[in-house]
């Protein structure tokens, strides 16, 4: 009988999707041979990317919000298995059934009355937001098909085609009463240029690539929220493992992988920051693109991979885009919004000379929030979205000051006589954890999609006609993870997807292998 040794390197969606497979499916088809997976979590909690936390009364997400499609989307499938399985482990007071909400689509948000559109305490009225919001979609639509244009398009970004698309709208606008509405459908189209970075991952726009942006694929059937949380997934994977199969707290500091593997057993090592070594003929790496980003690069402080990686997997991280993306979740003293309204959305002044916001560097950081919204009827809790610079800026401030500048942002956008004061505000902080550096990636500038294909390449190379060295133990390194997908990249299906496909690699090693290894 044979054993094969695996190490998966991160506890997030795609390590646990990878563990989970390859211990059903070799075990299943070969029993014969013995598969040994042992997963490495840097942090002390499983789910990476995805963390359900309890803030006041509700569950909020700090992590992944959406299940991005319904329609052969995995986890979407598992979920509804998951609902009629019992699920251990779980740190939240969870109910026992599960439910599955939708998400407004981007197009339809806009158009919603209970959401507010606001600048500087004064609505923004339907027909001009209505405007914008059909500039907004016919120009993001054409950003869409660029990736269908056999030539690149003469623009680099999204952001400065975006832009060229508005000023040839601001020309157009001579009347009196034109120019006096045209810079509020620039703010409303201002405010969706930033909602979009959130969407894309990035600093601004101008850092997503024209010709790619359209490379993003959407699975049908809406986009849906887990009531629970979406740890259900979590501890639902978790709990199909072996126990002790996850080792928390274990950071990797080195992965040793080599060609030469005359003087060891096993072809690669992985070392942990806690003094541990662990022999395995394969290793599934998981981390984001962030990690490989600051650690997986010959110029980093202190390289991830010895031997480094090939060339042109380096230049593909490079090449590839991650930034901040946090979130801020703001507890009020009582809820003070109307019933009808779910949330306010801020359409910043083009320019507002008298503001702190304008004028104070401590201030214009906020100009990047775009709103906050409730998610509950009777919730005192608001949420939203900041991206970029501007959301590491907000990770450094401390809890008094951000109770106190969105006290005054609330004022600055909401004029009521009476606005109850923010209790707390909590955010996240994933673009300082060094487990992350980021929260997902996109298609930046001068990039390809083959960059995303590079990344997920295992290592060393399969033998072809012109490298026969059959000998070198294949699939030393493999590389999962949602910036290993070309078309699914920045999505919790696409992470997964990405697990299952390099346990299937291995998979396909053994499957009519009669050596031991």
């Amino acid at each position: 009988m044979g054993s094969v040794s695996v190490v998966v390197v991160g506890a997030g969606i795609a390590g646990l999707a990878s563990a989970d497979r390859l211990l059903t499916s070799i075990s299943e088809s070969r029993p014969d041979l013995t598969i040994n997976v042992t997963v490495l979590e840097g942090s002390d909690r499983a789910g990476g990317r995805i963390r359900t936390h309890v803030f006041g009364d509700e569950i909020v997400e700090l992590g992944a919000t959406w299940l991005h499609g319904t329609v052969n989307n995995p986890l979407y499938d598992l979920l509804k298995h998951f609902r009629s399985t019992t699920v251990t482990g779980t740190s939240l007071s969870l109910p026992a059934g599960l439910s599955i909400c939708p998400r407004v689509s981007r197009n339809a948000l806009i158009k919603q009355k209970w959401i507010g559109f606001q600048t500087k305490g004064h609505s923004i009225a339907p027909f001009l937001v209505d405007e914008a919001n059909a500039l907004y979609n016919r120009l993001l639509d054409e950003c869409n098909q660029m990736a269908l244009n056999p030539f690149p398009p003469s623009c680099l970004d999204v952001g400065s085609y975006m832009k060229m698309g508005l000023e040839e709208y601001m020309r157009s606008k001579h009347s009196p009463k034109q120019l006096e509405c045209k810079h509020l459908v620039e703010s409303v189209f201002n405010y969706r240029m930033t909602g979009e970075t959130v969407m894309s991952g990035c600093d601004s726009m101008d850092e997503v690539s024209l010709h790619w942006f359209g490379d993003y694929r959407e699975l049908r059937g809406g986009d849906r929220r887990v009531d629970e949380g979406m740890n259900v997934l979590v501890d639902g994977l978790v709990a199909r493992l072996p126990k002790n199969c996850i080792f928390f707290n274990s950071i990797v500091d080195k992965i040793c992988w080599s060609k030469d593997t005359t003087s060891k057993k096993k072809p690669v090592t992985v070392y942990t920051r806690n003094g541990k070594s662990y022999e395995a003929d394969h290793v599934i790496f998981t981390g984001s693109l962030g990690v490989l980003k600051h650690r997986g690069l010959d110029n980093s402080f202190s390289g991830l991979f010895d031997p480094s990686l090939p060339e042109e997997k380096q230049s593909a991280i490079n090449r590839l885009g991650m930034d901040a993306v946090e979130k801020v979740f703001v507890r009020f003293e009582r809820r003070f919004w109307p019933e009808q309204c779910r949330g306010y959305n801020f359409c910043w002044p083009i320019q507002d000379k008298s503001s702190k916001f304008y004028n104070d560097t401590d201030f214009s950081w906020m100009k990047k929030v775009v709103g906050l919204c409730s998610r509950y009827s009777n919730s005192p809790v608001m949420s939203g979205w900041i991206t970029g610079k501007e959301a590491v800026k907000m990770t450094s401030e401390s809890s008094h000051a951000l109770n106190q500048k969105f006290d005054d942002l609330m004022e600055y956008f909401v004029h009521q006589s009476e606005i109850p004061e923010v209790v707390e505000v909590l955010h996240t902080d994933w673009c300082r954890n060094e487990l992350f550096q980021g929260a997902y990636s996109y298609p930046a500038v001068g990039c390809s999609p083959k960059d995303f294909d590079t990344l997920a390449q295992p290592l060393p190379a399969p033998p072809s006609s012109t490298n026969n060295d059959v000998k070198t133990p294949q699939l030393q390194l493999l590389f999962a993870g949602e910036a290993t997908h070309r078309n699914y990249y920045s999505t919790l299906h696409g992470a997964y997807l990405t697990g299952i496909r390099e346990a299937d690699r291995i998979f396909s090693l053994y499957e009519h292998s009669t050596d031991e290894s």
